[in-house]
């Protein structure tokens, strides 16, 4: 896991920051964005957008990524007799830091913007924990299946990718009419 982050951002400059860079514009444009839409202060959509998207970034790479865990271990697989679940670890592991890297972003922006983290916060560490076993198991299930039919990458892609507009990441349940 520590490889693969290292190897993508081989040549860069900031390297893996890269990945905290990203997450930071992602959250402050589309904070930006959506609060003048729905007429929410900035600091309260931050907050909200902020929150939702660490944990569905990291569920949504877990559920593409284990799609991909044999397709890209292939050579892998070919060369060395390693169990297929190994890959789905390494892709968990992967996923993870990247979590890690969102996660300081996210508090810091939450700081800045005078909001305290409450002590109940550690509460979702258990919510971590079962995302992790969670992404294994997809991964373990997901890899050799995607391998065999190569279509169903490209199906979760889309559904993920259309889940996140569904779900209230981008809004507030709150907004629906009842």
């Amino acid at each position: 896991g520590n490889q693969d982050i290292s190897l993508r951002y081989r040549r860069s400059l900031i390297g893996p920051f890269w990945i905290s860079l990203a997450m930071a514009a992602l959250v402050l444009g589309i904070g930006l964005l959506y609060s003048q839409i729905f007429h929410i202060p900035f600091r309260e959509f931050l907050r909200f957008f902020a929150c939702g998207m660490l944990p569905w970034n990291f569920i949504s790479m877990m559920i593409t990524d284990g799609c991909s865990v044999v397709i890209d271990s292939e050579w892998h697989l070919r060369s060395v007799p390693l169990p297929a679940p190994l890959f789905s670890a390494r892709m968990v592991y992967r996923n993870f830091l990247i979590f890690l890297h969102n996660l300081v972003v996210v508090l810091g922006l939450l700081l800045i913007i005078d909001h305290k983290i409450p002590l109940i916060s550690v509460i979702a560490l258990a919510g971590v924990a079962i995302y992790l076993v969670c992404g294994f198991a997809l991964g373990t299930i997901l890899g050799p299946v995607s391998a065999r039919f190569r279509d169903i990458p490209q199906f979760v892609g889309t559904m993920v990718q259309l889940l996140l507009f569904l779900t209230p990441v981008m809004w507030r349940p709150g907004q629906l009419s009842p």
